[in-house]
């Protein structure tokens, strides 16, 4: 499978345990929007995937802070992976 390049979305949903990527935006309602720029999304953001079994919760690192998202939360949020 041929790796993204640095200007493809993804879902955070779909991302691998152990890969760094960029926050770009969410496709949520303002209430979403609201909570995840609560807990430091915002544009740019670089997100760590610490844990993401292909179901139940996500885990991320965000600015050195665990977070436990829902999977719901994690498909409305999208990423671009950073550059090596």
């Amino acid at each position: 499978m041929a790796e993204l390049s640095s200007e493809e979305v993804k879902l955070l949903s779909l991302i691998k345990p152990g890969k760094n990527v960029r926050f770009v935006s969410i496709t949520g309602g303002a209430f979403l929007q609201s909570r995840l720029m609560s807990m430091g999304f915002l544009q740019g953001t670089m997100i760590e995937v610490v844990k993401n079994s292909g179901r139940g919760p996500v885990i991320i690192s965000v600015k050195g802070s665990r977070l436990v998202l829902g999977r719901g939360m994690a498909q409305k949020i999208l990423v671009t992976w950073i550059e090596p």
